[in-house]
């Protein structure tokens, strides 16, 4: 993942972020991507890809959380990461089914993985892992204010459990939007976008 430092005339110009989830990439044409420009046609939407084994990201991410008028849209693992980049830099997420504890969900893929977009071979391993436990802790750890964070779950979701994600954000604090869809949350994403004030 690549970043350039914006001139001044696009920093006031807002930045969009789509982290997608686990074993995925940006789509040609995503449908995701096309939704969140249509609810803010004036933002420059990025959608990078995302290797979740190279701590690097969450470096490159944290310097694009750190700039004004950014926020991130997350789904799935690209949701945790969302919650974690607004609880400790403030910037603003919309988050769709995040995962919940990643640590412990991701050990099913340790060994040897095939990406379903691009393809790829490669391992997960247990040591990608560890840096999951790191952002769980801190989150655990840390106030997610709710007005900088929006958070909307599929209650037909298969991956991640309506009733888990429920205690989970009970217990946070944070209020969340349900929507009868499933964990890629491809019937109504568009619709939850323009619920967002």
């Amino acid at each position: 993942m690549s970043i350039t430092n914006p001139t001044t005339k696009e920093m006031d110009t807002m930045e969009i972020y789509y982290l997608h989830g686990f074993n995925s990439a940006p789509k040609v044409n995503s449908a995701k991507v096309k939704s969140i420009q249509t609810r803010f046609p004036d933002a420059r939407v990025y959608s990078p890809l995302l290797d979740y084994r190279d701590n690097n990201v969450f470096v490159n991410l944290k310097e694009i959380a750190l700039r004004s008028n950014v926020r991130f849209v997350g789904t799935s693992l690209g949701g945790f990461v969302a919650l974690y980049l607004s609880a400790v830099y403030g910037c603003t997420s919309y988050v769709f089914n995040p995962s919940i504890n990643p640590s412990t969900s991701l050990k099913r893929y340790i060994g040897t993985n095939t990406n379903y977009v691009t393809n790829e071979v490669y391992e997960w391993t247990e040591s990608h892992i560890s840096k999951f436990e790191e952002i769980e802790v801190i989150l655990d750890h840390t106030d997610i204010e709710s007005y900088n964070t929006k958070v909307f779950c599929g209650t037909n979701d298969d991956v991640i459990p309506i009733e888990i994600a429920r205690q989970y954000f009970i217990d946070a604090k944070l209020p969340i939007r349900e929507y009868d869809d499933g964990h890629r949350f491809s019937k109504y994403f568009e619709k939850a976008l323009f619920s967002i004030i």
